[in-house]
């Protein structure tokens, strides 16, 4: 029986444009401050649960580099 996975953000953009520092205010990690020049060097892969009443969930985010030789890799996430 398949098992449902849980729903996948990408965060796309430009370097130094906040992208890790967004996911570390929403997942309370100090993931950005590590980082040399505070620039993300690899793509990451979060996963956290959140609760909304009673009802638990898990979202799946990935964290990817600003740098342009990944540009091609943010544009074909961008067109999934």
């Amino acid at each position: 029986m398949q098992q449902p996975r849980p729903p996948i953000v990408v965060i796309l953009g430009h370097v130094d444009h906040g992208k890790t520092s967004l996911l570390d205010a929403l997942l309370k990690t100090g993931i950005a401050a590590k980082e040399t020049g505070g620039i993300t060097q690899s793509t990451r892969a979060f996963q956290n649960e959140f609760q909304i009443s009673n009802f638990k969930f898990q979202i799946t985010f990935i964290d990817t580099p600003g740098h342009a030789a990944f540009s091609q890799m943010r544009t074909r996430g961008g067109k999934i």
